[in-house]
């Protein structure tokens, strides 16, 4: 068993850091910053609760009933239940920290995931146990 941690400045032999990989290969090249249109380094998703979407927006039932194939797409099953997926939200470096203050305001019903990629003080990669 190889126990060599390779450590984050010799990532790549040192020519791309891993924040900076993540940045590259993370993200679709349609993906842009929401403010600035700059290449994005943090995705922030939204989800909403089923029970709760439902009552607040008529609309879901609608499409239920019509479309239930684009309905059921919209769908994430996940520990807390079933939610839906309501937004996904890309920024870059210099407008990460508003972004996810921004994300951070949101109703009880809401859910936010936000994708940072590695963290630049912790370990990259190292030995499977």
């Amino acid at each position: 068993m190889n126990n060599k941690i390779i450590h984050r400045k010799k990532f790549q032999d040192g020519l791309i850091t891993p924040q900076e990989f993540h940045q590259k290969y993370a993200f679709c090249p349609a993906d842009k910053c929401m403010v600035c249109e700059a290449p994005p380094l943090i995705r922030i998703h939204t989800y909403g609760e089923y029970k709760t979407m439902m009552e607040k927006d008529p609309a879901l039932t609608v499409l239920k009933n019509e479309n239930p194939e684009k309905f059921y797409d919209m769908i994430m099953h996940s520990k807390w239940g079933p939610l839906f997926r309501i937004s996904e939200a890309f920024a870059c470096k210099s407008c990460a920290p508003a972004a996810e203050k921004a994300a951070a305001k949101h109703p009880d019903w809401v859910y936010v995931w936000i994708d940072r990629g590695p963290n630049p003080d912790k370990l990259v990669f190292g030995p499977g146990t």
